[in-house]
């Protein structure tokens, strides 16, 4: 079964290995697959997962990050913008706002934790107000255990591959690939965010096509009425 079983699922099933070790959470060059133009289906969601202190500019705290990622209709993840820092509240607000007014995600998700409470009540007081319309998702937090956050991730990756934009997501891809052994643990931040859209995703659906009406638009009803009679009448 390994050949059709991801490395994260081999390792949880029949090596008694939940969690796997650091040489075998890497990521291939071969995983990651070019596209120029988005595909127009696309369920697109909106992952965050804040992290701040009260000295922005401090290069040691943890970065906030957020994710727009999509899945098409036949399951394939397409990375569409990033945004991480290490942002005030509400600077990272003015992020996601943005980044909801470009994208129109089917769910925003934000994960929980003691940080995100008053972030979350918030953002959820505005969301109703300027997009009444996009479903919010409370995330339960798993942690930050790099490898751990990173699993969901790695084994979509490794399965299907993950779609990137040569030129604006070069930076993720060169750290996914030194991950988890690079000096910069910013890249789990990241990978953890799109993770928590891949537990959540689901394939976008493909609009079902209308069939063409049997009659013009322009007839009235008293002529679809007399049209029916007719055909039943035919039909004696």
């Amino acid at each position: 079964e390994r050949p059709t079983m991801s490395a994260a699922l081999w390792a949880a099933n029949f090596m008694n290995e939940p969690v796997l070790d650091e040489g075998a959470m890497r990521f291939l060059p071969g995983w990651f697959h070019p596209y120029d133009k988005t595909p127009d289906i696309l369920d697109v969601a909106i992952t965050v997962d804040p992290a701040w202190t009260e000295q922005e500019k401090n290069p040691e705290a943890d970065r906030s990050a957020i994710v727009v990622s999509g899945v098409d209709p036949v399951g394939n993840l397409y990375v569409l913008a990033i945004r991480a820092g290490r942002w005030s509240p509400s600077t990272l607000l003015d992020h996601l706002y943005a980044l909801i007014a470009t994208w129109s995600p089917s769910w925003v998700g934000i994960e929980s934790g003691t940080q995100s409470v008053s972030l979350i009540e918030t953002f959820t007081n505005e969301l109703h107000r300027q997009f009444p319309f996009v479903p919010f998702r409370e995330l339960p937090p798993k942690g930050k255990n790099k490898l751990v956050r990173a699993v969901p991730l790695h084994t979509h990756a490794e399965k299907r591959g993950i779609y990137v934009k040569p030129g604006e997501h070069d930076e993720l891809v060169q750290e996914l690939l030194k991950f988890p052994g690079g000096k910069n643990d910013d890249e789990v931040d990241t990978a953890g965010v799109i993770g928590r859209a891949i537990d959540q995703a689901h394939p976008a659906i493909i609009p079902r096509q209308k069939e063409p009406s049997k009659f013009p638009i322009q007839q009235s009803v008293t002529e679809l009425i007399a049209a029916r009679r007719k055909k039943r009448l035919g039909q004696e």
